[in-house]
């Protein structure tokens, strides 16, 4: 086998400096929200308080609450409440199977560290 050395342009060696960049950049991790978008096909919203929990679907209407029982209040965290609301939500319409495979769900909440477990 012959080896043998190749001189690169200056052109190209800006090339493989431009690609040893993204390289670095793209190692320190890219949302996958900068390469593609989604629309949302189904977008819900939630909410919760120390008397109760409730979520509701902005498309399709389906809506529920809870109040909690006297005996329950006082017993867990806001923010414990506002991730069950936020996952229940979603699973009424899982149940009632509106969600289909490939659908891009979109759940809001005011609670950012509710979101952030999920």
């Amino acid at each position: 086998m012959n080896l043998s050395w190749t001189k690169l342009f200056p052109n190209e060696l800006e090339d493989l400096q431009l690609h040893k960049d993204f390289l670095l950049f793209a190692n320190a991790g890219t949302s996958l929200n900068i390469i593609a978008y989604r629309k949302p096909t189904c977008i819900y919203r939630s909410d919760a308080s120390e008397f109760g929990l409730g979520g509701y679907s902005v498309l399709t209407g389906n809506a529920w609450r809870w109040e909690l029982p006297i005996n329950l209040r006082m017993r867990t965290s806001i923010n414990s409440l506002e991730f069950i609301a936020y996952v229940i939500t979603v699973w009424v319409d899982m149940l009632a199977a509106v969600i289909q495979p490939e659908d891009c769900i979109l759940s809001q909440t005011d609670n950012t560290s509710a979101a952030g477990w999920l």
